[in-house]
């Protein structure tokens, strides 16, 4: 046992050392809420940042992308291998696969929007679309993308992100809780069944 705890501590300051206590922090959660199944080593392993690109139309006019980086989150494990999908033909990702061999090792995804989006513009609402990134046919992970008429957009594509953390945040405190609670109810509801009907003499 004290082995194992030796080796988990050198593990986790190789992590700090090599991804910072950032990305750490983020992984030490995805450890916590990860479910048991046989690909949950792959989807932990699967680094990417940013998780939602936003682009205005003056983005799209003057041919700006944006980058998502992907790694391998584990410095020891083998190289990860994954490709990129995004969900409409709109979206241009350039490359479409690549590897990586640790947290040092990142591959910068170029992302931009096609103009024939242009058309469609509203500045109510924004496009929305996103990019799969997959390790296996079970295991992907997947980047928003949003694209505004201006600036004056932005506000409403901020409100969203934060609703759809929030949403996040509560299912996962609903999951943790779920997971304690076998779904018996509590044993408090029965009341005393043999209650006295009178005094005592």
């Amino acid at each position: 046992m004290k082995r194992y705890a030796v080796v988990l501590s050198v593990c986790v300051a190789m992590l700090m050392m090599l991804q910072g206590c950032e990305q750490l922090n983020e992984l030490t959660k995805d450890l916590m809420s990860a479910k048991q199944t046989p690909q949950w080593w792959i989807g932990l392993q699967l680094g990417y940042a940013p998780k939602n690109l936003v682009f205005t139309k003056k983005d799209i006019e003057k041919g700006t992308d944006r980058v998502v980086r992907v790694w391998n989150r584990f410095p020891f494990a083998t190289e990860m291998e994954f490709t990129v999908e995004p969900a409409n033909e709109w979206v241009l990702v350039d490359p479409k696969e690549g590897t990586s061999a640790g947290p040092w090792d990142r591959e910068y995804i170029s992302v931009k929007i096609d103009d024939s989006v242009l058309g469609s513009l509203s500045n109510t609402s924004p496009l929305a679309s996103s990019i799969k990134i997959k390790v296996s046919d079970s295991v992907e992970k997947e980047v928003k993308v949003r694209v505004i008429d201006n600036l004056q957009g932005v506000g409403n594509v901020i409100r969203e992100m934060v609703r759809e953390r929030i949403r996040e945040w509560l299912g996962n405190i609903f999951r943790w809780n779920n997971r304690e609670n076998s779904g018996g109810g509590n044993n408090n509801g029965g009341g005393n069944g043999g209650g006295s009907g009178g005094g005592r003499n």
